[in-house]
């Protein structure tokens, strides 16, 4: 679908540029990933006013993890829609949060 929009906007050239910079990023991260001792299993959510709700697999977020390799907690493999998770779920995690500085 973005080469066909790359082509209606006669952006061929840039956004092939961006898909290789994406590619190399994601190859750069495994590379590294492969590195550690541990590959640790990771979730996304974003919290919201509603509830706190995860960014499932067919997410952009979770579209990048799957390509970079990232391990997901298999609950996580399902569309959830507008349903929250329950707080019970989040009680024995371990939160990480992350922004670019």
């Amino acid at each position: 679908m973005g080469a066909a929009i790359a082509d209606l906007v006669n952006r061929t050239a840039a956004a092939q540029q961006l898909l290789e910079q994406y590619e190399q990023r994601v190859a750069d991260f495994q590379a590294m990933m492969d590195d550690q001792s541990q590959n640790p299993e990771v979730s996304v959510v974003r919290i919201r006013a509603d509830g706190i709700f995860p960014c499932v697999e067919s997410s952009l977020v979770g579209q990048v993890l799957e390509a970079a390799g990232v391990k997901r907690p298999p609950a996580q493999d399902v569309f959830f829609g507008k349903q929250s998770l329950p707080r019970n779920q989040l009680n024995d995690s371990k939160p990480i949060l992350c922004g670019k500085s």
